[in-house]
């Protein structure tokens, strides 16, 4: 089994990168909006590892919930 799918729907879900198809020219898509958007993603990886990896279940809820307001 793999988790990639897992892992997409994190990064669209939270804008923390960009998911490519397995393309020349949507790996180059995904690639130039890395570069013009990659503060936000930047900032966004920071939250979403935060919230993820290193907080109790129930913080985790309540700050999902306030991310997807």
């Amino acid at each position: 089994t793999t988790n990639v799918l897992e892992l997409a729907d994190i990064v669209e879900k939270y804008r923390c990168g960009c998911v490519s198809s397995p393309t020349k020219d949507g790996l180059l898509s995904a690639l130039m909006e890395c570069k013009q958007r990659y503060s936000e993603f930047q900032r966004n990886s920071r939250k979403i590892t935060w919230i993820l990896y290193n907080r109790s279940k129930s913080d985790i809820k309540a700050l999902i919930h306030a991310l997807e307001e």
